[in-house]
């Protein structure tokens, strides 16, 4: 009788064995593989592209920054006088008529720049906000020669999206030059 099951026993499996396919063992054990593998390749890449924002986050506020300062420290540099300045307008004569005056002022978050008649340009991109704009006179005892002290802070403008946020200042003095 112990032959007679044993050989039903053999019989089960090796035909089991010789078939074409996977039992439910085997294909349970290669779904939880491929989860697992799947489950890793997706977290990676969404940890690559959350770092590539961020990047691409400190990058805009970075370029816009840099190019404001550069393009404010420039026109102070080519103006023959300091009209006025108040916490976020600067007001400057300029040698050229037809870009007198010059004014750089901060109007909902952006900061514009406007040449004589012309249109008002504004200097920072939609990606950012300007958060802060100051701009002081200094005195240095030779009223030919002002000096302009301006600060100036932007942000990411992340429209409500915590995962986005970047914010960096500058500060600079720039002379007229006479």
């Amino acid at each position: 009788m112990f032959a007679k099951i044993k050989k039903k026993f053999r019989l089960l499996f090796l035909s089991r064995r010789s078939a074409k396919g996977f039992t439910l063992v085997e294909l349970l054990i290669y779904i939880s593989i491929f989860a697992v593998f799947s489950v890793v390749t997706v977290d990676a890449f969404t940890t690559i592209a959350k770092g590539n924002a961020a990047s691409g986050t400190a990058l805009e506020v970075q370029q816009n920054l840099r190019y404001s300062m550069e393009r404010i420290t420039q026109v102070i540099h080519s103006a023959t006088a300091v009209n006025s300045t108040s916490a976020s307008t600067l007001s400057l004569a300029m040698a050229d008529v037809a870009l007198n005056p010059t004014i750089f002022s901060l109007n909902s978050g952006v900061l514009n720049i406007q040449e004589g008649a012309d249109p008002i340009q504004a200097l920072t991109t939609n990606k950012v906000v300007v958060d802060a704009l100051n701009f002081f006179e200094i005195s240095n005892g030779s009223p030919a020669k002002s000096t302009v002290e301006t600060n100036l802070t932007i942000s990411y403008n992340n429209q409500g999206n915590t995962d986005y946020q970047f914010s960096a200042s500058s500060r600079t003095t720039a002379s007229l030059r006479q």
